[in-house]
């Protein structure tokens, strides 16, 4: 698809505003001046057809991602896992029997990072503690775990610090009330979660997850917010708009206002302080990479999970392989964790981005890479609308970072 931004830039000498036009290839993800050169492009770098993936997995993972369960002390508006199961006892020999699995059946001198996921991991931690000393032996292992944060105790605080775990806290800043109970309310939970926080943080390992909504999406209110529980250097792993896993989170994406992605974008112009978010980091990279690539072609045979795929494993405590966290409580099942899973896993993915009518002719595909996989089509439009008006404020932003010109409106020239 080929695009043709219609753009307001300022001059550095006078300072007078000047419109412009200039073409944005989505296929190829390259921006041109003048609608000759992307000819004069596309006759030396011509399209070649894009093929499925007959194997996500190239080798062992360098990430193992273990599901403990989807018991949790909150019950978060727009959580997916909002349903809870009681939490499963798991005996020594259970735990004893996941080790040895995990042993026959990945190469443990490959890992690098093993996650904990719930539910509330927190939940777990008799389960998070035994496990991880049983990968010690593995130096270079690094442990995380995302966590609400309302259940840390001095005994944990002072593991997490030895262990020199990354922490992901997730708390939407000015917007909590909207997810539910504040963690920073329960006893002793802010003191000790600062305590971790300074330990952790000069280290580059301990985040905050901020999602973002209709009621709290400024970049500076949010920022000033964790600023004013921990200090000035905090940093965020993500700032992302809700996901339509469910009734009530589609019913908070429906309150999204056409203003949404013009507040969005003007607040990330106005802080200019995006390196805060890795998530924000990782896309700029990617964003400027592919610029510079003139071989890149969007696959859409891909979908927002599919690089993530090819090097981690998420896995339960009762082997069975999972699309990734936030499906473990579910019947979704690529397989059993044994010595051959690399060949016998079941990696066809239910959708992808070519599935889905609008993202064949969206102008922040290459950026959105599409809905979730396994979201069920009676989400899939609001979700849709939701995805779009957060990635095209991200886009017009890395334009404006990189161009100094904004976006004020775009026509499709040609598919």
């Amino acid at each position: 698809m080929l695009f043709k931004l219609n753009a307001v830039g300022k001059n550095i000498d006078n300072e007078k505003f000047f419109n412009l036009n200039l073409y944005f290839d989505s296929e190829r993800f390259k921006i041109f001046s003048e609608l000759k050169e992307h000819n004069k492009f596309i006759k030396k770098y011509p399209y070649i057809e894009q093929k499925p993936y007959t194997n996500l997995r190239t080798g062992f993972p360098y990430i193992l991602k273990i599901y403990l369960g989807n018991a949790c002390n909150f019950n978060c508006k727009y959580c997916r896992q909002s349903s809870h199961d009681k939490k499963k006892h798991r005996t020594k020999e259970e735990l004893d029997n996941f080790i040895k699995t995990i042993h026959e059946s990945i190469d443990i001198t490959n890992l690098e990072d093993i996650e904990y996921w719930g539910g509330e991991p927190l939940l777990y931690w008799n389960e998070i503690k035994y496990l991880s000393e049983n990968f010690k032996f593995n130096k270079k292992i690094s442990y995380k775990i995302t966590t609400n944060g309302s259940l840390i105790t001095n005994e944990i605080a002072n593991y997490l610090i030895e262990n020199k775990f990354k922490i992901v806290l997730s708390h939407d800043g000015p917007g909590q009330i909207l997810r539910g109970d504040d963690p920073f309310d329960f006893p002793n939970a802010k003191e000790l979660w600062r305590k971790v926080y300074f330990a952790l943080n000069k280290l580059g390992l301990f985040s905050i997850n901020n999602l973002i909504t209709e009621q709290s999406h400024n970049f500076q209110d949010i920022l000033e917010y964790h600023q004013n529980i921990f200090d000035k250097d905090i940093l965020f792993n993500k700032m992302e708009a809700v996901i339509s896993y469910t009734d009530n989170a589609n019913e908070i994406n429906r309150t999204y206002s056409s203003n949404f992605s013009d507040d969005w974008f003007a607040s990330l112009c106005k802080s200019d302080d995006y390196e805060r978010v890795a998530q924000y980091r990782s896309w700029f990279d990617m964003f400027l990479s592919r610029l510079k690539d003139n071989n890149y072609i969007l696959n859409r045979y891909c979908s927002r999970c599919t690089e993530y795929i090819k090097h981690s494993v998420c896995v339960d405590l009762n082997y069975n392989i999972v699309p990734c966290q936030v499906f473990g409580d579910t019947n979704i099942s690529l397989g059993k964790l044994t010595k051959t899973y690399l060949q016998d896993i079941n990696e066809k993915l239910p959708m992808y981005m070519k599935d889905r009518y609008k993202c064949n002719y969206c102008i922040v595909a290459p950026v959105c890479h599409g809905l979730c996989p396994y979201l069920e089509e009676k989400y899939a439009e609001q979700d849709c609308a939701t995805k779009f008006q957060y990635n095209y404020a991200i886009f017009r932003y890395f334009i404006f970072k990189l161009f100094g010109v904004i976006i004020v409106n775009y026509e499709e020239v040609m598919s």
